[in-house]
């Protein structure tokens, strides 16, 4: 089993609502390989169980059969993280307008 073989069953995994494969899309993180052992985690930006659920069958399936059939496969999941805002404030200036 390679990290090649792997991304390219992956490929075939598409996100409910994305017109791209996982792997294209980015959510596929943290891939790693060890003999028959595969653990990768997927970065959503839903809480939907079903949705997470369906996700995770469908990439372990892809890879048992595209792959190897007696892989032991690890799907852990992360939030997409929310983008940071461009506005910082000095903690000790005080804010705009508030007179007390």
């Amino acid at each position: 089993m390679t990290k090649e073989k792997v991304l390219h069953a992956l490929r075939t995994v598409y996100h409910i609502g994305n017109e791209k494969d996982i792997v294209s899309a980015g959510i596929v993180q943290d891939l790693n390989i060890e003999k028959y052992y595969i653990s990768f985690s997927l970065i959503v930006d839903t809480n939907d169980a079903d949705m997470r659920l369906k996700l995770k069958s469908e990439a372990i399936k892809a890879i048992k059969e595209q792959v190897n059939k007696d892989a032991i496969i690890k799907v852990a999941f992360q939030n997409k993280p929310v983008a940071e805002t461009t506005y910082e404030q000095d903690q000790n200036a005080p804010l705009a307008g508030v007179k007390k």
